[in-house]
C-alpha cells in the first residue's frame, strides 16, 4: 500500500508539473512566440494539449501496469518497474488504445450521468435523492470499468 501511494504521489507530481508547464506555455505563448497569426498559435496550443493528454494516458497506463505488478507479487517498486516498461514497449500502442477506450467509456458514463442530472426536472431541489442516485450510479459505473480494465490487464500479464 505504501508503494502504491508513493507511486500515485510521484505520478501526480509529474502531472502537476506538466500541467504547469503547458499552462505557462498557454499564458506566455503570444508574448514569447512572436507569432502573428492567432490561428497558428491556437493550433500549436491545441497540439500541445493533445500531446499532454497522450502523456497523461501513458502515465495512467504505466501506473496501472505497475499496480498490477505490485499486487500480483513484486514486493518492490524497483522490481516491478523494468517488466512494466518492457510490457509497455512491446505492446504499447495496443495497450494504450485499449486503456484509452476504457478511459473514454468511463468519462462518458460520468458525463452522461451529469447531463442526465440537468435533464431531470428539479433534481437540484425537489428530487435531490434522484440526483444523488444518478450521480453515484455514474461514479459506480466508472469504478467498475476501471476494475474491469485492471482485471483484464492483470490476466494479460500472466
Amino acid at each position: 500500500l505504501v508503494q502504491l501511494s508513493a507511486l500515485t504521489l510521484a505520478l501526480w507530481f509529474l502531472r502537476g508539473t506538466t500541467v504547469a508547464l503547458f499552462s505557462l506555455l498557454g499564458f506566455l505563448g503570444p508574448v514569447v512566440s512572436g507569432l502573428r497569426g492567432e490561428r497558428l498559435l491556437d493550433a500549436l496550443l491545441l497540439l500541445a494539449l493533445g500531446l499532454w493528454l497522450l502523456l497523461q494516458l501513458v502515465l495512467s497506463l504505466l501506473r496501472d501496469l505497475l499496480a498490477v505488478r505490485i499486487v500480483a507479487g513484486s514486493r518492490s517498486l524497483a522490481a516491478a518497474f523494468p517488466p512494466a516498461l518492457r510490457t509497455l514497449s512491446t505492446g504499447g500502442l495496443r495497450l494504450t488504445l485499449r486503456c484509452g477506450a476504457y478511459r473514454a467509456l468511463a468519462f462518458g458514463t460520468v458525463l452522461g450521468g451529469e447531463l442526465l442530472l440537468f435533464a431531470l426536472p428539479g433534481a437540484g431541489l425537489a428530487q435531490a435523492g434522484a440526483g444523488f442516485v444518478v450521480h453515484q450510479g455514474a461514479l459506480f459505473a466508472r469504478l467498475m470499468l476501471h476494475g474491469l480494465w485492471l482485471s483484464e490487464l492483470g490476466s494479460s500479464e500472466r
